[in-house]
This record gives structure tokens, sequence and C-alpha cells, in this order.
């Protein structure tokens, strides 16, 4: 009796060159709404708090986004560009130039 194997999902992963875009514009739009912020007078300070930490959890979801598509590449390079924090760009040019992995499908 031969055993059969469960059949894997075909779902997309979540680090995609897509995601890692968003991720950065994200991050790019809310750091400069907190540098907005935080130079004005009578805003409260929970919002202040509020989109520093969205600046800075995007900012490092973008961030190691950008070291996974690079290390789905294969390209010792492009891992050393990502590694710089240079957060957004290294993730955004990983993201836009650097070759595709295995797993991943052209965009």
């Amino acid at each position: 009796m031969a055993i059969q194997r469960p059949q894997r999902r075909s779902s997309t992963p979540f680090v995609t060159r897509r995601s890692t875009l968003a991720f950065s514009a994200v991050c790019v739009v809310s750091g400069l709404a907190f540098q907005a912020l935080s130079g004005a007078s009578n805003i409260d300070a929970a919002l202040i708090a509020t989109t520093g930490a969205l600046t800075l959890v995007t900012g490092s979801v973008a961030w190691v986004e950008g070291i996974v598509l690079a290390v789905r590449a294969g390209s010792l390079l492009w891992t050393v560009i990502a590694a710089v924090p240079l957060v957004p760009l290294s993730a955004v040019m990983c993201a836009m130039f650097c070759p595709v992995g295995a797993g991943e499908r052209k965009p």
C-alpha cells in the first residue's frame, strides 16, 4: 500500500517584492508624518508615539524582508546591500533590482 503525501498548499509567501515595497512605502509615509507631528506644539503625545512606533515596526519589517529577498536570490552582493541599515532604501533596492530567487516567479 502506497502512502500518499499530503499536498502542499500553493499559498504565496509573506515576503514578496510587493509586500516589501508596501512596507517601505508605509515606513516613509509614517516617518514623514512623525516628523511633521513632532514639530507641532499642540499635538497629543500618544499620536506622536503611535506614528513613531509605526515607522519603527514597518521599517524593521521592510529591512528584514529585503534581507530575505536577497538570501532567496542566493547573491552575496545583494545580501550585503540588504544588510546595510539604510531603511527603507536598501529594502526597496532589493525589491526592485535583486535577481529572482529559486522559489519566486518573475513579476
